[in-house]
């Protein structure tokens, strides 16, 4: 079954006062591609995330938003490593009357040192892990079936256009006939104009007659078409990722189409032939959203 590129999913789980919100956006791109967006205290998350979206996402550019709210972090321990400080300020002083460097040392400067104050997360935060993680598979649930739903809009709009391009090809089919008796009779006409002066160049009547027996005939063209809509009718239904493969197909109906309107003198072919062109073409934009 089909399914879109683009979609959205979130997720709340909360705990201890604290409320973890996770959203999550897709939207169309050749590739999977996925950036996370949260604190930098989660940001080792960020591969376990990742490893997620692929297991159910092929296709996409996925930005997941990470947001936490409350009081949870109260309960984090700030301590100041004294005796680390006692020497950085100690050598600071030393430096000072060895140099002859002025100004004092302020609360700014010694706050610039990292390395003197160590955050201790409270024992629980494992347990937070656990809800973040809760929160992604729910938002998760719900990007795929927005993705489905929105999969199986694309496949009711793909059935009604690929029934009017069989119609037109049953058309042309049948007026093909039609197209290679108007070929023969320019042929005729051609030669006809030969006749009444003396052909001296009988190889080059040939040719002549070659080239405009093949322009009118558009059977092999229409069988190959015939075979694109089947083929792309039944990876419709194929249960895995086919949006690539089915670019293709069109890629090939392009191709098809454009030989059956440079081949063909027939006006009704012609008029067919644009109508064709613009389902081919409608089919295109919607593929470009298949995963």
């Amino acid at each position: 079954m089909l399914k879109s590129m683009t979609g959205y999913g979130r997720g709340v789980k909360e705990m201890d006062g604290a409320k973890v919100t996770v959203e999550i956006r897709s939207v169309n791109h050749r590739f999977f591609e996925a950036s996370i967006k949260a604190s930098k205290s989660i940001l080792y998350l960020e591969d376990e995330i990742k490893q997620r979206l692929k297991s159910v996402l092929s296709r996409g550019r996925i930005d997941v938003y990470i947001t936490i709210e409350g009081d949870f972090e109260q309960g984090n321990e700030l301590e100041a490593r004294f005796d680390l400080m006692d020497q950085y300020i100690k050598s600071l002083q030393i430096a000072k009357g060895r140099y002859n460097l002025v100004g004092d040392i302020s609360i700014q400067d010694v706050t610039r040192l990292s390395s003197l104050f160590v955050v201790h997360e409270r024992e629980e935060w494992s347990n937070f892990e656990t809800i973040i993680l809760e929160s992604l598979e729910q938002a998760m649930v719900e990007l795929v079936d927005m993705r489905r739903r929105e999969g199986e809009s694309i496949h009711r709009d793909f059935s009604g256009r690929l029934y009017s391009l069989g119609e037109l090809l049953m058309d042309l089919e049948s007026r093909r006939e039609v197209a290679v008796e108007e070929t023969r009779e320019s042929i005729r006409s051609r030669l006809a104009d030969y006749v009444k002066e003396v052909v001296q160049d009988e190889a080059r009547l040939l040719q002549e007659v070659a080239l405009l027996a093949e322009k009118g005939d558009i059977a092999e063209e229409i069988t190959r078409m015939f075979s694109h809509l089947e083929q792309f009718k039944t990876l419709m239904d194929v249960n895995e990722p086919v949006g690539r493969r089915l670019d293709f197909i069109i890629q090939e109906m392009h191709r098809e189409v454009n030989t059956i309107g440079s081949k063909a003198n027939d006006v009704k072919i012609g008029e067919w032939t644009i109508q064709l062109k613009s389902i081919v073409e409608k089919l295109k934009e919607q593929t470009q959203n298949v995963e």
